[in-house]
């Protein structure tokens, strides 16, 4: 795409209401072209192939073919486009599964009148993400950079990712065993309710084991920790006997849980026996909390641009020369392996 493209979408709901807010709404949004409309999954196949729209926004509760099922046949017939799910109330099950089909992102329906004066305020959030002209400049990263050696034996993993996270984290969680040596606390920006069915789906489809993580419950070796929405997530106690943190202070680059928090905590306890892994999202939650690390002799790992849903969080660890080596998820999660495995110097 050229940096002065509009970004075309393509709006699939069964609600004509809807179908008319979300129109009038992109219409506001100068660095968008509505290109069409769908009422079910079977139109809107037709339509995301000739007219080729760069974003779909998709309706996961319609008659028919509904939205997973038109995610799974997008998806099985190679189409490739950016895809924001928008789920109703109590559709977070439904939601997390489309994610980790590869849906980039996800609006909750407005409920009232009034959540629907704010619709406009979260597409333009979830278009800016997607808008061709942001970001067009950054050159690729390398696939990879000089290859890491930890200086010390990595007694703890650290993870950070947003958009495009539920698709990306099975890939690099795969090759993962069961009996990983250390254990892995990973803070994916999602609400509350979302973090807890994000990992009981990780866990169905992994060999390590993958949870929710609880207040106060010591850290164990082979296990995978997921921040809960609206916590901060921290390591606390000492080496010996390390202990998750929760908490709700105040947010952090808008988020909470907030990658830089748990880094930081991670720098203050196990220094350079930590090791970090930056993946997909935008914004550059994590940036701080990497430099907190190095300046410990920590290393860290980043996702590469071409996998990236949203080249944000790794595009600010790669451009401050923070990150070691530059890979795809999957190769991340062997590389991480492979690293605590390592004995240290």
């Amino acid at each position: 795409m050229l940096v002065d493209q509009k970004l075309r979408v393509l709006v699939v709901d069964d609600s004509i209401v809807f179908r008319r807010a979300l129109s009038r709404a992109f219409g506001e949004l100068p660095e968008v072209e509505l290109v069409g409309t769908a009422c079910d999954g079977g139109e809107a196949l037709q339509k995301i192939k000739s007219l080729r729209p760069d974003l779909v926004t998709l309706d996961l509760e319609m008659p028919g073919m509904d939205g997973l099922t038109t995610l799974r046949a997008m998806r099985d017939q190679g189409l490739s486009n950016r895809v924001v799910v928008l789920s109703a109330t109590g559709g977070e099950r439904r939601t997390v599964e489309a994610l980790c089909l590869g849906a980039d992102d996800f609006i909750q329906k407005p409920s009232s009148s009034d959540a629907m004066s704010n619709l406009r305020q979260l597409l333009h959030k979830a278009v800016q993400q997607f808008y061709p002209g942001r970001g067009a400049a950054v050159a690729r990263a390398r696939s990879s950079a000089m290859q890491a050696r930890p200086c010390r034996e990595i007694e703890l993993v650290v993870v950070g990712v947003s958009t495009g996270g539920p698709n990306a984290l099975p890939e690099m969680l795969a090759p993962l065993p069961a009996n990983l040596r250390v254990p892995m606390l990973i803070v994916q920006h999602m609400p509350a309710t979302f973090t807890r069915l994000l990992a009981e789906r990780l866990n169905s489809k992994c060999a390590i084991s993958i949870s929710e993580a609880i207040d106060q419950e010591p850290l164990k070796a082979g296990q995978v920790y997921i921040a809960p929405g609206d916590y901060h997530m921290e390591v606390t106690g000492s080496l010996k006997v390390p202990r998750i943190h929760l908490q709700q202070g105040p947010h952090e680059n808008g988020c909470r849980p907030a990658a830089d928090v748990l880094f930081r905590s991670a720098a203050k306890l196990y220094g350079n026996r930590c090791l970090s892994v930056v993946m997909t999202g935008m914004g550059k939650d994590g940036l701080q909390g990497v430099r907190a690390l190095a300046a410990q002799g920590a290393l860290c790992l980043a996702q590469d641009q071409q996998s990236c849903a949203v080249y944000g969080m790794p595009r600010f660890i790669v451009e401050n020369r923070l990150a070691q080596e530059v890979l795809p998820p999957a190769e991340l999660g062997r590389r991480i392996a492979e690293l605590v495995n390592q004995k240290g110097t």
